[in-house]
């Protein structure tokens, strides 16, 4: 018999575990940095809605590194494609964008959607919400109120992201 006490599990928060869903929060804000062969961010800020409507635009070569992150989600120097991505939201100057890996190199970022590995990843810029937290807060209360009830709810995390260097 081992002379040790047993140690009392940790505390639960009811909330939590009545609705299954603990966001991803960190110290320190991931990183996401991207690189076009060219150096050129010209694709991330000159298209708009007419683009889109007349199908102008398309994806862009690029590498992805990810930093300040847990080291099962690093990534480093990752080829893959990127575009502008939405709708009204590309006539603000800071634009959404869509990363979309190889199909055989499906990617982890920051443990989202339950750690799975995903071909496309959306960085949304929430160019409009100054405080950052109307999707997050949205994001949020989806997966509490909807993943206990078994239905998919997207996730998020707050991260920095640097196009060719640039904030």
């Amino acid at each position: 018999e081992s002379s040790e006490p047993e140690s009392e599990p940790e505390p639960v928060d009811p909330k939590i575990e009545a609705y299954g869903y603990k966001p991803h929060l960190t110290e320190v804000m991931p990183e996401i940095r991207i690189t076009t062969p060219d150096g050129s961010n010209e694709f991330a800020t000159k298209w708009n809605r007419v683009d889109k409507n007349n199908g102008l635009i398309d994806y862009v070569d690029c590498t992805v590194t990810t930093a300040n992150c847990e080291e099962e989600y690093a990534i480093n120097e990752v080829e893959c494609e990127i575009k502008v991505r939405g709708n009204y939201t590309l006539e603000y100057p800071k634009k959404p964008l869509r990363l979309k890996f190889p199909k055989k190199q499906k990617q982890k970022m920051f443990g989202l959607n339950d750690d799975a590995e995903c071909r496309s990843w959306v960085l949304l810029a929430d160019w409009k919400d100054r405080s950052q937290l109307n999707n997050a807060t949205s994001f949020f209360l989806g997966n509490t109120i909807l993943s206990s009830d078994g239905y998919h709810s997207n996730d998020f995390k707050h991260v920095n992201v640097y196009l060719n260097d640039q904030y």
